[in-house]
């Protein structure tokens, strides 16, 4: 379960989830393409835990962190799919597996509650994002640079894909691209 989490195609789904999320949290239409991915995760999780195929405390050291967190900025699209559907069985392993997280996660720490404030759970959804940011490479001056240039500053302000090889060159240290799963979208000199 964990090799599917980190998988290429979740990170993607979790990526287009957190970008959902953080423009509209409320827009649960949108949400609902990418969230059923992610919780299908959280769901077996939940049945793993249920049917004591797992440990709890296996289960709590490897996926607290994000247990917790997306349940957090899950809780109203879930209770939204249990409304529309007039079924509250939807998600129920997550739900178990949040509580018994929860219970634990409070152990651990001391604590009576657990909470996150919003600039929390905000942090939490830009680092899913899966942005990384890197230096840039020659084999960077595709169209995404060039495209990003265009809109920003015009065609007639825009620099030359010369005068970026150019920039580059001069500080291969100092620039950077902003990479989201393979494709650049944005940079700084």
């Amino acid at each position: 379960e964990d090799d599917r989490f980190r998988s290429s195609d979740l990170k993607r789904y979790r990526s287009s989830l957190a970008q959902t999320l953080l423009q509209d949290p409320n827009n649960f239409e949108e949400i609902d393409e990418y969230a059923d991915h992610v919780l299908d995760y959280f769901e077996d999780l939940g049945s793993i835990l249920r049917e004591r195929l797992a440990p709890i405390f296996l289960i709590w050291t490897m996926n607290a962190f994000y247990i917790l967190r997306y349940w957090a900025v899950l809780s109203p699209y879930i209770q939204w799919v249990r409304d529309n559907q007039e079924d509250p069985s939807y998600y129920k392993e997550f739900e178990y597996l949040y509580k018994v997280t929860l219970k634990l996660e409070r152990k651990e720490a001391g604590k009576k509650k657990i909470e996150f404030s919003p600039e929390e759970l905000k942090d939490f959804l830009q680092d899913e994002l899966g942005v990384v940011i890197r230096r840039c490479s020659a084999a960077d001056f595709n169209n995404a640079i060039m495209d990003i240039e265009k809109v920003a500053f015009g065609k007639s302000e825009a620099y030359s894909k010369e005068d970026f090889k150019h920039l580059l060159g001069d500080h291969p240290h100092e620039f950077l691209v902003a990479d989201l799963h393979g494709r650049v979208i944005g940079y700084s000199i």
